[in-house]
């Protein structure tokens, strides 16, 4: 949320679907990211950088380090202000809160889970969620769960017995 909040219009660049992280907002200030890796380019998809289009076009604040998300006076939006909006969401779509863990964070395990389930690219959902050390993205952000565990016995099973038949119908004795 921190990174959403103080994208400025310069952050932005619409012809080539660019999106530069390069601070972050802590306690009301715009600070430096944690690390190198967290001020990173993002590609946007078409329709996401077309929203924020849409979105600048009807914005009073047109100057470059002007925030593309902004309260009526030009400062960031408050994150209590987007958490309500959040929220709102939810309770909307019936689902349960839990104090403490249904924050904008969560979505960042969500989407990190999404992205490794449909591509299994840990590399690439460390890119995009802008780690430092991909052992943070795979043993923190990355939640597999059953699934994956399913499909690694399957393909395992698949490599070592191959098309064969897994029943034995030799009248022989078993060797140990």
């Amino acid at each position: 949320m921190g990174e959403v909040l103080v994208l400025r219009r310069m952050d932005f660049h619409s012809g080539s679907r660019d999106l530069c992280i390069n601070h972050t907002l802590y306690r009301g200030r715009l600070k430096q990211p944690k690390t190198k890796t967290s001020k990173r380019r993002i590609k946007l998809a078409a329709s996401i950088a077309k929203l924020i289009d849409s979105h600048l076009t009807t914005s009073q604040f047109t100057a470059p380090d002007d925030f593309i998300f902004c309260r009526k006076h030009g400062h960031p939006e408050e994150p209590s202000a987007l958490r309500a909006h959040l929220y709102q969401s939810m309770d909307r779509a019936g689902l349960r809160r839990v104090p403490r863990q249904s924050g904008f964070h969560c979505l960042r395990h969500s989407a990190g889970t999404l992205l490794y389930l449909i591509s299994r690219d840990m590399r690439m959902v460390q890119e995009l969620l802008g780690h430092s050390d991909i052992s943070i993205t795979s043993s923190v952000y990355v939640h597999p769960g059953e699934r994956v565990v399913t499909e690694a016995s399957e393909i395992l099973t698949q490599e070592i017995l191959g098309n064969c038949d897994p029943l034995v119908t030799h009248d022989g004795d078993l060797v140990n």
